[in-house]
């Protein structure tokens, strides 16, 4: 029981977290409940594993795969490949740096409902979430 607490405890802490990135905590503000959530998503394998959830998104738009049961909008994201692939590429390079507020975007693209990749009310603006994504992923100057 005392695992399950403390598992639930861990991912309030790193919900609270993630919402001070996403509002843009700047780096040198950051509390060190930040800090150490921005280093957990920036670590080389939480971008791995991000990237894979980007190689699995492009096997699933390959036109010669028959539809499986996710809500993925098929048609939408087929026409963003290229952003898509950019994307991934850019999380994959684990020899330069990103933010972390790129990884919470790239993350929900790819989990929430809500989601221009399923949601088909969204669907216009995903080349502009897939964008807006990759230069949230550049660091600070």
């Amino acid at each position: 029981m005392r695992a399950g607490r403390a598992e639930h405890e861990l991912r309030l802490l790193r919900q609270q977290a993630d919402r001070a990135l996403l509002r843009g905590i700047a780096p040198g503000h950051r509390s060190a409940l930040v800090a150490w959530r921005a280093a957990e998503l920036t670590a080389e394998g939480h971008r791995l594993v991000v990237a894979a959830g980007l190689n699995r998104l492009l096997k699933e738009l390959d036109p010669a795969r028959l539809p499986g049961a996710s809500p993925l909008n098929r048609v939408a994201a087929r026409g963003q490949v290229d952003l898509i692939v950019r994307l991934r590429a850019r999380l994959a390079d684990v020899g330069a740096p990103v933010e972390a507020r790129g990884v919470l975007l790239c993350e929900w693209l790819l989990r929430d409902a809500t989601s221009p990749l399923y949601d088909r009310s969204r669907a216009d603006g995903l080349p502009q979430a897939l964008t807006r994504t990759i230069a949230a992923l550049e660091p600070h100057a």
